[in-house]
């Protein structure tokens, strides 16, 4: 068993010369928000503590100049979360022409309004 952490481990995996910068935008990249986001986008970065979560965070910054991350130090992982923000309503798959339909079909139904939940029970 390895008493290594998640930076010290992505450090000894990506030795080659610009393997690790080449991993952190595919991390990056792959943690991008499915819908597009009209108030841009809020990113957060969780490194482990310690030298090699530090050097990390050193070299994020470095790839992703560009791109504001709020960091955070702690925790045994690396995550890279970003989140749309302020999404509009019509980019939302649950709001768009087949939810509408649905919503409409269930309107018609007697004794039953989609306006509740039904999956609770009273007893």
């Amino acid at each position: 068993m390895s008493s290594l952490n998640a930076a010290e481990l992505f450090f000894e995996e990506h030795e080659e010369d610009g393997a690790a910068e080449e991993a952190i935008h595919k991390a990056f990249d792959a943690a991008e928000p499915a819908l597009a986001a009209r108030g841009g986008e809020v990113g957060l970065l969780v490194v482990p503590p310690g030298p090699a979560g530090l050097e990390f965070l050193d070299v994020v910054r470095r790839v992703l100049a560009d791109v504001p991350l709020i960091h955070v130090v702690g925790g045994d992982d690396i995550l890279f979360y970003r989140e749309a923000a302020q999404v509009a309503f019509d980019k939302l798959a649950q709001l768009g022409p087949a939810a509408r339909a649905a919503y409409d079909q269930l309107k018609r139904r007697e004794h039953f309004t989609p306006h509740s939940r039904t999956d609770i029970v009273f007893v």
